[in-house]
């Protein structure tokens, strides 16, 4: 779950501290955590807490997980840009098609530019 929505469940920010969601954004984090999971069988954080957490210190990120499975530096620069905690920060979608990561193993995605509203 993106840390945006796990800390509004949790009541730690509420709708009138944070703009509307932005849904394609949370996207793009399950994006990531589904590359992490898929490069090293691991989840990314143990638990709720450590993604709240990783919202507040971005330096938590577990790269570690990604350097000892041999993840190539496009890998894990893909995976990190995707799971930037505020969601202003991640990888669009159109970012993401075009990123040299996707675009190395031969990847034709097709970018629609009315779709990434950001």
């Amino acid at each position: 779950m993106a840390p945006e929505i796990l800390n509004r469940l949790l009541g730690q920010e509420t709708r009138e501290s944070l703009p509307a969601i932005d849904y394609p954004a949370t996207d793009m984090w399950a994006l990531g955590v589904m590359a992490f999971r898929m490069l090293t069988g691991a989840e990314p954080f143990a638990g709720l807490s450590d993604v709240v957490r990783y919202y507040n210190h971005p330096e938590l990120f577990p790269h570690s997980l990604l350097d000892d499975c041999h993840a190539s530096p496009d890998g894990t620069a893909f995976i990190r840009e995707s799971m930037q905690p505020k969601p202003s920060e991640r990888l669009r979608s159109s970012q993401a098609a075009c990123h040299s990561w996707v675009r190395r193993y031969g990847m034709k995605v097709p970018v629609n530019p009315a779709v990434d509203r950001r």
